[in-house]
């Protein structure tokens, strides 16, 4: 009895979909259920990629087969992690991370200039997170048959062998730890850079307060130079304003008695040119064979009011 359901259950377990793609006879493995974290946390992250795709890119129709990957693998999951649903969920990640990929990078190569370089990484999003989704159904899919769940003869069957040659990115990352410690870890680090930064902006903060100072020490101080420099000029001009002004004023009384001088030259010319004119003089003309004769016009002191005028005329003697 035993042998023949032995046989079914190796019967039902060689049944497979397509070829490859394993009916899952029984519970999942416990490490399966071990790692249903990380299924969360990429469905998670697929949902809201999807979000970023619907509202941001306006693709609706490829926002409608993430959603489609999307429900396909909350399936699985909800399935106790049921490896043959995995395993779609997994495909429909690898060729939507085909066909998404081959989508960003057309566009890349023909409208290079004139596509929005902000769109470049919202695009790039997609992909990653359905490479993200087929990595780690090949992960579960890669220890479904090397922990001998997959074949009759266990681990040491030769699918069990053909599948454990072949590479498996997501183990190293998956068995590493939970979403949450990878979570934690990723929060201290950016924590720790915060920290980090904030202390070299404090530095930063610090030493430009101590250049601010000393640069205010430095203006403090031309300014006070300047100052000094402008009184020195004050003073000296002040100093050759007052010598220009008593050089000016020099100048000036030079010029009034220069002034004064030649108002009393004219003063006296005019004098003599008015005695010269006087009615009273005479010039009578000389006489052949003499001497001309001269009219001297004398004013003595106290003769005033005699003759004409206190003047009297004389006359040379004739020969």
């Amino acid at each position: 009895m035993k042998k023949l359901v032995g046989n079914a259950l190796e019967d039902e377990a060689d049944r497979k979909f397509f070829g490859f793609i394993p009916v899952q006879v029984g519970p999942a493995s416990q490490y399966a259920r071990r790692v249903q974290k990380w299924m969360q946390a990429i469905l998670v992250i697929q949902f809201a990629v999807c979000l970023v795709r619907f509202v941001a890119l306006h693709d609706f129709a490829g926002c409608f087969w993430l959603v489609l990957i999307c429900a396909v693998g909350w399936y699985a999951w909800s399935q106790d992690m049921n490896i043959t649903y995995i395993c779609v969920w997994g495909l429909a990640c690898f060729f939507g991370f085909v066909f998404d990929t081959a989508a960003l990078v057309l566009p890349l190569l023909l409208d290079m200039v004139t596509m929005s370089w902000l769109m470049i990484p919202l695009r790039a999003l997609v992909p990653a997170c359905e490479l993200l989704g087929a990595a780690f159904a090949w992960h579960l899919y890669h220890d479904y048959y090397t922990t001998g769940g997959g074949a009759a003869g266990g681990a040491d069957s030769e699918a069990a062998r053909a599948i454990g040659e072949l590479p498996d990115p997501m183990a190293k990352i998956v068995e590493g730890g939970d979403p949450a410690s990878y979570g934690a870890a990723m929060f201290a680090g950016f924590k720790a850079r915060g920290v980090e930064a904030q202390g070299k902006l404090a530095k930063g903060g610090e030493s430009l307060q101590a250049k601010g100072a000393d640069m205010q020490g430095k203006l403090a101080k031309g300014a006070e130079s300047l100052q000094q420099q402008a009184a020195h000029g004050a003073g000296g001009f002040g100093q050759k304003a007052s010598e220009g002004f008593a050089a000016a004023r020099e100048r000036a009384e030079g010029l009034r008695q220069q002034a004064a001088h030649g108002a009393e030259g004219l003063q006296q010319q005019q004098q003599q040119s008015e005695a010269e004119h006087s009615p009273f003089s005479t010039h009578p003309a000389a006489e052949p064979g003499a001497e001309a004769g001269a009219l001297l016009l004398i004013e003595a002191p106290g003769t005033a009011g005699r003759g004409l005028g206190g003047r009297f005329m004389s006359q040379p003697p004739r020969r």
